[in-house]
């Protein structure tokens, strides 16, 4: 038999904004057997909720429909499975905001990029919101694929053949600081988006120095943020990691900026280097692994290091599957308002393993 503990709890310190995480799960034989899927949504913008649900909903719904076909060829399907959805997503984000009583309109941003305008009453608006998407999927082979778009993380503890606890991350870096993407960006796209470290003054945020620059055999260099802060300093660190905040930017209107270069949603600066193909990571699945799936609510208040040694300390001492999970929570509750405040983030968690 195996466990799973998901919960979800909003930011209380903005009572007006509601919480724009959601997450599911579902699984072929209920929890006889690890086999389907978890998924965490982190919603962003305006109408981030509506799009974590719709996205939420869309997986949900089928996954389990075309659980054949994931298991006859993975990638095709998954990748098949994240075009439709963001298809789809556009066509409901209309319905929505009809809806809410809003006109809407298309718009063309690029050649073959279309965004969605609304009229809330106080002139039109251009749509920018979307969310994250963090899928883990077993396999009937027990092969486990971690299927993500942006920051919400996945990290397995598993033993090796000396049954010693390791950790593995199981997700690739879509921030603004990542190299990859930016060779991505700026090879495929005729207009790529900026990428900046951010700036905050008076409350405000605005965008700050390049995080990437060449040399002059074109070599790209990423800039040492720790020396750009001497000149720079209205720079800021976002997490416990000690990581700067930074921004993906519209290079034309660059009030339009967002921290992850992979999302569903987002048109507006998807002519601009804004992707919904995800990235695919594999884990062999075994009755000792355990998963940590999770939105950045949660790991922007860990060292992933201190997390694992937390986790080898519990599982050493012989607690429970629910007591390290509640452990765990409450010390994430209680550090995210220790570290950012009101201004601390919707924290989503899901806890799965063989039962022990």
């Amino acid at each position: 038999m195996f466990s799973i503990k998901s919960l979800t709890d909003k930011n209380k310190g903005r009572k007006n904004k509601p919480n724009q995480d959601h997450f599911s799960s579902w699984f072929k034989d209920g929890l006889n057997n690890p086999h389907g899927f978890l998924g965490v949504y982190d919603g962003h913008g305006n109408y981030g909720h509506y799009v974590s649900e719709i996205i939420r909903d869309y997986f949900a719904l089928n996954i389990p429909e075309q659980w054949e076909e994931l298991n006859n060829d993975f990638y095709t399907t998954i990748n098949t499975l994240f075009y439709n959805a963001q298809s789809v997503l556009y066509d409901k984000i209309i319905i929505k905001l009809n809806s809410l009583g809003f006109e809407t309109r298309e718009i063309d941003l690029e050649k073959n990029y279309k965004n969605i305008e609304y009229n809330n009453r106080f002139g039109w608006k251009l749509f920018m919101s979307g969310t994250t998407c963090s899928l883990v999927i077993i396999l009937e082979n027990n092969i486990l694929y971690h299927v993500h778009l942006g920051d919400s993380e996945c990290v397995i503890f598993d033993k090796d053949e000396h049954k010693t606890v390791y950790q593995k991350k199981l997700t690739k870096d879509h921030s603004p600081s990542s190299i990859e993407e930016y060779k991505r960006v700026t090879q495929n796209y005729k207009k790529p988006g900026l990428f900046k470290y951010n700036l905050i003054s008076n409350g405000l945020n605005t965008i700050g120095p390049n995080i990437f620059n060449h040399d002059k055999d074109e070599n790209i260099i990423k800039e040492n943020p720790y020396k750009l802060y001497k000149t720079y300093n209205k720079m800021y660190i976002k997490n416990v990691e000690k990581e700067f905040s930074t921004y993906f930017t519209n290079p034309i209107n660059k009030s339009m900026s967002l921290s992850v270069l992979r999302s569903f949603g987002d048109f507006h600066l998807t002519p601009f280097g804004i992707s919904y193909i995800p990235d695919i990571i594999e884990h062999r699945f075994t009755e000792n692994t355990i998963i940590l799936l999770a939105s950045d609510g949660l790991w922007d208040n860990w060292v992933k290091e201190d997390l694992l040694n937390q986790f080898q300390i519990w599982l050493n001492q012989g607690m429970s599957f629910i007591d390290i999970y509640t452990l765990l929570w409450n010390i994430t509750d209680v550090d995210a308002t220790k570290n950012f405040g009101s201004s601390r983030d919707d924290i989503t968690m899901i806890l799965f393993s063989k039962t022990f």
